[in-house]
């Protein structure tokens, strides 16, 4: 917060002492509860794998620049030096310095530009909360959705300034199948017992957000082993909390018939007995089915808005000013915009963008047809099926299913 106040001192002073001075519109991250739990036995490890996801539930965007880079001697890259860029509440914008790094990463699918330590997993005892007993082994995350239509610099290692981000209302999201997102579980490291399983955003507090309290997520887990072989069952969620306590127990069902009601003293409380959660058994699933084999790649709309000034950009070579778009979804993977904004002349334009993904071989890439009209002048442009950028995708070859990485990382 210290470094956050020194970023907005410099801020433009207001007009006239009438003029209220500019505030940050700051993002705030809400850490989601884990999905999707269950383990796999891979390359003779037992791991509990589970979903993640991040949405940012505040007025402001969460906007990350990454700025720097050099080659490291090794055929690598140096870190970048990550800044947060917060809106103010006139419009401008301000620069947090310094928030993180961003790293390059090569392999699993990757080959792009990392926002470290925006979010981490841990097992922790149930008996002692605070204390790590297993810590994720993530490369850091590519937050695609806001702020990158270049899936956060993939394959360009040679960058020297990267931004990415999260939008108003919008989310970060891991699957279980994506690499790191699963805790090593072994007899001697986590013996049969009570855990919690905690994620959490923003671990360090280096991100300037409006409300910090609902950055963890937990769940309580009961682990046992028989002959060497993990068995789990969930016995209470906790959104936003670290620490996860056992339910309370359930209420004894009253006699029948129904005694008299009895009236309340002045020291109960409605609703003061919550019913215990019933436990639920984590599923043992095989290597090839870790991995969901029916995941299958979407466009989102806002990803869907973002091409559409892309397209128009490409093909017009200017950059669209108060753009104003209305897309219908055709298919899984297709919009269609009908879309209306003003040119670097302030001459006005309207037309239909259509924007779509497709996966060719290993290569996923973006698409789009423009048909576009100025007023005044009748100047008319009209584009089809031009390739707006590619990316890779992957095959997850133990199940034999396809998923297209770029959607989200």
């Amino acid at each position: 917060m210290l470094a956050l106040a020194a970023a907005f001192a410099g801020v433009v002073a207001p007009a006239s002492s009438d003029d209220p001075a500019p505030v940050p519109v700051l993002p705030d991250l809400r850490q989601r509860l884990p999905a999707d739990v269950k383990i796999a036995q891979i390359d003779g490890t037992w791991r509990l794998g589970f979903a993640s996801q991040v949405v940012n539930d505040g007025p402001g965007y969460l906007k990350i620049t990454g700025n720097g880079n050099e080659p490291d001697g090794s055929g690598g890259y140096t870190p970048m030096v990550a800044d947060q860029i917060v809106q103010m509440t006139d419009g401008t914008s301000t620069t947090v310095p310094g928030i993180g790094q961003m790293q390059y990463v090569i392999g699993g699918g990757h080959e792009h530009w990392h926002l470290l330590d925006f979010e981490r997993y841990e097992l922790r005892s149930a008996a002692d909360p605070a204390d790590p007993i297993v810590k994720d082994q993530k490369t850091g995350f590519c937050l695609t959705d806001a702020f990158t239509t270049t899936n956060c610099g993939q394959n360009h290692p040679e960058l020297t300034t990267v931004s990415e981000g999260i939008a108003v209302a919008g989310s970060d999201t891991y699957l279980g199948y994506l690499e790191g997102q699963y805790l090593l579980l072994d007899p001697a490291t986590t013996p049969a017992g009570d855990y919690v399983l905690v994620n959490r955003v923003n671990p360090t507090g280096g991100l300037s957000e409006a409300d910090s309290s609902d950055d963890a997520a937990s769940m309580r887990l009961a682990l046992t082993w028989d002959d060497g072989v993990p068995s789990m069952a969930i016995t209470n969620k906790c959104p936003g909390r670290i620490d996860c306590p056992a339910p309370p127990p359930k209420p004894i069902p009253a006699p029948d018939p129904q005694p008299d009601p009895q009236p309340i003293s002045d020291q109960q409380s409605l609703g003061s007995v919550v019913p215990a959660l019933d436990p639920q058994a984590v599923p043992i699933v095989p290597p090839a089915q870790f991995s969901p084999t029916s995941a299958k790649a979407s466009l989102s709309r806002s990803m869907a808005a973002r091409f559409v000034r892309r397209a128009i950009f490409k093909s017009l070579k200017h950059y669209p000013r108060g753009l104003r778009s209305t897309c219908t979804r055709k298919d899984a993977l297709t919009f269609s915009c009908a879309s209306r904004w003003r040119g670097a002349s302030g001459s006005r334009w309207t037309g239909r963008v259509r924007v779509w993904y497709r996966l060719s071989g290993q290569t996923l890439g973006w698409y789009y047809d423009i048909s576009a009209t100025q007023r005044p002048g009748g100047r008319r442009v009209l584009v089809r099926a031009s390739q707006g950028s590619a990316a890779r995708a992957v095959l997850a070859t133990a199940g034999g299913a396809l998923y297209y990485c770029p959607l989200r990382r």
